[in-house]
């Protein structure tokens, strides 16, 4: 019976696939793009691919596992709504392409690869702005935290590096807002914006802001010694590429891809202090196929045997200025019961999971029906917006940014209220109409 059920999984994939490269964006491609980060990487392979692989004996060891019964594993379930998903995503693409269409607006991601680039006018103010907030903001955090984590680490044993990192996700010693939206949304997309001025317009200026940018990328994406932010980060920048350039061969593709798990593996290796490339190289395609997954058979037990299903309170706390009761977000309550040592001490943080793992634990079957299909207009409906604006180096930034960065593959509530991604292009917006008119009253 189960392998009828992986069949039916494998077709509805399939299908997917199609429906994806025909009304998404093309997988097929050697431009990577949101279609294929989002419904190949992290859906694919963060989600579906561990059920192929999942055996009894996995269940008997597996930390996440044993804590499930083996009678009430929910193996079947995990299937149908993968099964299910695997469709609803691309239909979500759909619905997004019928509304960008009545509100005339692009919808063809490949149309604005074609798109020749509009040079407006010269934003020197809107450069020099960021760029002191930018530095401004990097000096106050590295004083906060009295060191450089990235360096002092490189001393430090593998559990002085889990308490820190415990430590620097529950205590920032700084707004964590500010971290939010300056540290890991406005300083990424500045670093894409002059890595494609560079890119076009090869200058000793450019070079120097986008290595500058990058660099200062790296420091926040990092900064609490996250094994995988780097890889993560350098996927926007290889989409970028794609963006402004016209030709990419497929060596491109393979140096690309070589350099991010090259990223990958000095991670690891730093933050668990080993060099064994055989050991490391398993650690990632077991953090990447099967820790990501966990969650979702884990959610599928514990909501709402164990807790009764969250609605919209875990969705912010910001709700808790409207009079509304807030909780913490599913994952933070699975690891609490998961891993409860790990949990007191600080150093547990989130029991990892994809998004249709936070949709059964907030609305139940109505989140599992539901929340692909929204998941899907939701990432194809921001990429359109943002298509459909003329293309210059910051439109370029904007879409590389959001190619990737909703993060579908770790939950549905920061998709449904994207807080830090409306403030970013907010004052994107703002900054850059003020600058703009100031800087023509100047001429």
């Amino acid at each position: 019976m189960e392998i009828i059920y992986l069949i039916l999984l494998t077709a509805s994939c399939l299908t997917g696939l199609w429906i994806t490269n025909n009304h998404g964006a093309k997988i097929f491609s050697t431009k990577l793009n949101f279609a294929v980060w989002y419904f190949i990487v992290e859906f694919f392979l963060t989600a579906v691919l561990a059920t192929y692989t999942i055996d009894n004996v996995g269940l008997k060891t597996n930390w996440v596992f044993r804590l499930i019964p083996e009678a009430e594993f929910p193996r079947f379930q995990v299937i149908w709504i993968l099964t299910w998903s695997a469709i609803a995503i691309p239909v979500g693409f759909i619905v997004a392409n019928f509304s960008l269409k009545k509100l005339k607006l692009m919808s063809n991601y490949e149309d604005f690869l074609e798109k020749k680039f509009v040079d407006s006018f010269n934003i020197t103010i809107f450069e020099k702005l960021w760029l002191g907030i930018v530095l401004f903001y990097t000096a106050f955090v590295i004083y906060k935290i009295g060191f450089i984590p990235q360096i002092e680490s490189l001393s430090w044993s593998p559990l002085e590096i889990s308490h820190f990192r415990g430590k620097m996700t529950h205590n920032f010693p700084a707004s964590v807002h500010l971290k939010e939206l300056i540290g890991l949304r406005i300083i990424p997309i500045l670093s894409f914006y002059y890595f494609s001025k560079f890119l076009r317009v090869k200058t000793k200026p450019n070079f120097l802001l986008a290595l500058a940018h990058i660099v200062l990328s790296i420091f926040f994406v990092s900064i609490n010694l996250n094994k995988s932010g780097i890889a993560f980060y350098s996927i926007g920048l290889i989409i970028t590429y794609g963006i402004v350039k016209t030709e990419i061969r497929f060596k491109h593709i393979l140096i690309s891809f070589a350099i991010v798990f090259t990223i990958l593996l000095g991670s690891y290796s730093m933050v668990r202090k080993d060099l064994n490339l055989v050991k490391l190289t398993k650690g990632i395609y077991h953090r990447v196929v099967y820790t990501q997954a966990y969650g979702n058979y884990y959610s599928l037990h514990y909501f709402p045997q164990k807790h009764e299903h969250l609605g919209f309170s875990s969705i912010s706390k910001f709700i808790k200025k409207f009079g509304f009761n807030y909780s913490p977000q599913a994952s933070r309550l699975m690891m609490k019961v998961a891993d409860k040592k790990g949990f007191e001490d600080g150093r547990a943080g989130y029991l990892t999971s994809s998004f249709i793992s936070e949709a059964w634990a907030n609305w139940g079957i109505f989140g599992i029906i539901f929340g692909p299909i929204f998941v899907g207009f939701i990432i194809k409906f921001l990429i359109g917006l943002l298509i459909s604006l003329p293309k210059t180096d910051l439109s370029c930034a904007l879409i590389a940014f959001s190619s990737y960065a909703l993060q579908i593959g770790s939950g549905i509530n920061n998709i449904i209220f994207p807080r830090y991604l409306i403030a970013t292009l907010s004052l994107f917006f703002i900054t850059y109409k003020l600058t703009k008119k100031k800087q023509g009253k100047n001429r």
